[in-house]
């Protein structure tokens, strides 16, 4: 997952909503002045209808944080999960004694740590 996206505004729910009529409305003009068009259209608004937007983009944020609140501890124990599994596969992968692993100076035949002549 990457971080999740920024909250939407009102601005932003007014453009995805008008934003093909404009388009058909000015054939050839460029993304930029679309953007410049609607920012126009948006200041001109009355209050309460801009406020319609602000309050239906409230509304959505508000689902996406409640959606996303129950789906962050799964993901947290998922994570947690994957993170001991693998630890676990570190240590089963191993396969030698805590003697071995510190010191490589073990008799052969009889498996002590300590001097290489001990047998």
């Amino acid at each position: 997952g990457g971080a999740a996206p920024p909250p939407k505004s009102g601005f932003e729910l007014f453009c995805n909503h008008n934003r093909v009529k404009v388009q058909e409305a000015n054939p050839g003009v460029s993304a930029h002045d679309i953007a410049a068009v609607m920012v126009e259209m948006w200041k001109g608004l009355k209050e309460e209808s801009r406020e319609k937007f602000d309050n239906k983009a409230r509304q959505l944020n508000k689902d996406r944080e409640a959606v996303q609140g129950e789906a962050e501890p799964k993901k947290a124990k998922k994570a947690k999960e994957e993170k001991k599994a693998k630890k676990e596969k570190v240590v089963q992968d191993d396969g030698s004694s805590s003697d071995e692993g510190r010191n490589h100076d073990y008799c052969e035949e009889c498996g002590n740590a300590g001097d290489l002549v001990c047998c």
